[in-house]
């Protein structure tokens, strides 16, 4: 519950509803029962279609731009945020994590004030703005730790940003995720 951001009386039926629908098996290692992932493939399908459609717009904060055009181009150079408050989700996250993706579009995940976040990169509000801001939502310092050196959001999230996109170039950077670090 407390990996999940899920109410603990929601694991239950949650295990149950991943049984029901083939994703979980009930087995034994070591003479001891655990549960095994099963259709893990369509299990992340599944996972990708859910957040883009019911989650994701739950965590938005918002639509910037940035104030000058340097900083959009110099978007890598920008100043870093204390640890775990600040990181780039979707193509900024792709072009660190692949090398492969120059950025027109900027998502970036935060547990930071929104304010705080826009004074120190220098952002404006702009509904139409190619900069976007969403909460953070996983707690799992494994995870954190992974992106303090990357300073991305978890390489599945970006894989689930990016191969949902009409834009074949970040599907295709998509696929790189995929095979660099889903494998």
């Amino acid at each position: 519950a407390k990996e999940t951001n899920i109410a603990l009386g929601n694991i239950g039926p949650l295990i149950a509803e991943l049984k029901q629908d083939g994703y979980l098996k009930e087995g034994n290692k070591n003479g001891k029962p655990v549960l095994f992932i099963e259709n893990k493939e369509m299990l992340q399908n599944k996972w990708i279609e859910l957040f883009n459609a019911t989650l994701k717009p739950k965590l938005k904060q918002g639509r910037f731009r940035f104030l000058n055009k340097e900083d959009e181009k110099n978007w890598q150079t920008l100043p870093a945020i204390i640890p775990h408050k600040f990181y780039w989700g979707g193509e900024p996250a792709a072009a660190i994590l692949t090398g492969y993706l120059q950025p027109g579009f900027f998502t970036i995940y935060t547990r930071e004030a929104k304010g705080n976040i826009m004074k120190q990169l220098r952002l404006v509000p702009d509904k139409n703005g190619n900069v976007e801001i969403l909460d953070a939502f996983w707690n799992t310092p494994m995870l954190d730790f992974f992106n303090m050196e990357t300073k991305t959001a978890p390489p599945f999230l970006v894989y689930a940003e990016l191969i949902t996109s009409l834009d074949s170039r970040n599907r295709e950077t998509a696929e790189r995720i995929k095979q660099q670090y889903l494998g």
